[in-house]
């Protein structure tokens, strides 16, 4: 039985649209053209039972463009614009320095994947230079050519999925073994697929999250393992995480230890400062400046952005696209970026500011970064609502509150003096925020309860789901608790050009 081919790492990217003539179904239908990014954390690791030993991780962006689709072949080009993997390719810039760079520069050329599109087994894949694959097998690079098919491909895509929920769909020869994958939710905006086997040679749980709208794969994770030798005091454990483009790569959760979880606590009373409002309306005036400063570390590039004047930090999310570096010293360098977290919004006496810190996607080097003297970039802004409830705390036993399509059930942890656990269920993407109104204590956040037993608590929070779970620790049991409900608009009400200088 084979880890090397994993799931989902091609699964459902197919161009898709729902079959006007099967309303109960999303059809998929493949054309050449069409294309997708998505961004692929990929680790595996031998855990043992007090440490973990042979590690390497994979972190990319690959665009996939189908290239080919006929009867007997599906074909894809596959584009890394962000590639590193640990211990090998660890750092883009500093690639020509190690010891397999040869190899590693032959990752940013591409590769070529053929799948059966009947079934969408894997029949090829290989470099887009054959001779540059045949070379990297011939030097005996394995373990990176592993990792990489690792990253870049998978056995199956799934052509038809019933939009009804307990729908059964097999997958054949997925590793030697059939898996059934099962539809858990339908939305008006996604269906989401799961598959467990509990099988003590070789267990496997995924999930999988498709946009309705165009049927592409949205968010997919799977964790895998299988014990080494017959005492099964060691496994092999392999763990893939794959979201699309637009979320920035440290939001992508961090692949830890899984049978560790780190409880962080913060003082209720410093979030005290959020209220409930309906997000005021931001006309272009908000947006008062498009200049600022970058600064340069190595490969890191650090941005500081003065938004407003005003005080009052918006409620909705700004996020900045299209990030690209120019240089006047050489004006056909282009080089594309991507933030590395979600840019950081603040509020001071002196106005709203946003920092972010950038990474250089492409294969570019650092003699070229350093020519850059300007990045360009489109701020956007998605308004957002918040809604408060205040609600009665409960006494000693258990309490589950009805929020329109949502509910929040508080639970006192047995046998532990005034500790609760605040559980928020939701059949929309709002969420819920660390704000309880009324409460003095500290809360820390808690892995969500999903997937099968076998799943460590590290790996819990890999998984996506509509569920969050906080514990909190209460000096003195309140009346009554306010708690805030947020809703991010999927859609941008304002757009605005700025530019960082050095």
């Amino acid at each position: 039985m084979k880890l090397s081919v994993t799931l989902f790492a091609v699964i459902l990217i197919l161009s898709a649209c729902s079959d006007n003539h099967n309303k109960d179904a999303v059809e998929f239908k493949a054309n050449v053209g069409d294309s997708a990014k998505y961004w692929v954390q990929h680790v595996s690791r031998i855990d043992l039972a007090t440490a973990t030993i042979g590690e390497s991780t994979t972190l990319s962006l690959l665009r996939y463009r189908i290239e080919q689709t006929d009867a007997t072949t599906l074909r894809f080009s596959v584009i890394p614009e962000y590639f590193q993997n640990t211990p090998y390719c660890e750092n883009q810039f500093r690639r020509l320095q190690t010891k397999v760079a040869k190899y590693c520069a032959l990752v940013w050329e591409g590769f070529k994947l053929d799948l059966n599109p009947a079934d969408g087994s894997l029949i090829n894949l290989q470099r887009t230079s054959a001779s540059g694959w045949q070379t990297m097998l011939d030097k005996g690079t394995s373990l990176l050519v592993k990792s990489l098919r690792n990253t870049v491909n998978a056995p199956g895509f799934i052509q038809t999925i019933p939009k009804i929920i307990g729908s059964k769909i097999t997958l054949h020869d997925f590793s030697g073994f059939t898996l059934t994958m099962i539809v858990d939710k339908v939305t008006s905006q996604t269906i989401e697929l799961s598959f467990t086997r509990d099988d003590p040679q070789f267990r496997q749980y995924g999930k999988v999250i498709v946009n309705q709208s165009n049927g592409w794969l949205q968010h997919a994770t799977l964790i895998a393992e299988k014990p080494l030798g017959s005492y099964q005091t060691a496994y092999r454990r392999t763990v893939m995480q794959k979201t699309n483009e637009y979320d920035a790569p440290g939001l992508i959760t961090v692949i830890k230890d899984h049978r560790r979880v780190e409880s962080n606590w913060t003082d209720i009373s410093q979030t005290a400062k959020y209220h409930a409002a309906q997000d005021a309306p931001i006309d272009k005036s908000f947006f008062q400046f498009s200049q600022a400063r970058m600064q340069q570390w190595g490969e890191i590039i650090d941005t500081d952005l003065k938004i407003s004047d005003e005080k009052q930090q918006p409620q909705g999310e700004v996020r900045f696209e299209n990030l690209r570096g120019q240089s006047t010293i050489d004006p056909e360098l282009n080089i594309k970026f991507s933030p590395r977290f979600n840019p950081m919004i603040s509020s001071t006496e002196q106005g709203v500011y946003a920092n972010m810190r950038l990474m250089a996607l492409t294969s570019a080097r650092l003699s070229s970064l350093n020519l850059i003297d300007s990045i360009t970039a489109e701020m956007v802004y998605y308004p957002a609502k918040i809604e408060s409830h205040t609600l009665p705390w409960p006494s000693n036993k258990p309490k589950t509150y009805s929020l329109g399509q949502a509910q929040l059930e508080i639970t006192p942890v047995p046998n532990k003096s005034n500790i609760y656990e605040v559980t928020y269920i939701s059949a929309n993407d709002d969420y819920l925020l660390p704000v309880f109104g009324g409460v003095e204590g500290q809360f820390s956040r808690l892995p969500p309860k999903v997937g099968p037993q076998w799943l460590g608590l590290g790996d819990r929070p890999l998984v996506p789901t509509n569920q969050m779970s906080w514990q909190l620790k209460v000096d003195n049991p309140p009346e009554h608790v306010t708690v805030y409900i947020k809703n991010v608009s999927k859609k941008a009400t304002q757009k605005h050009s700025v530019v960082w200088y050095r």
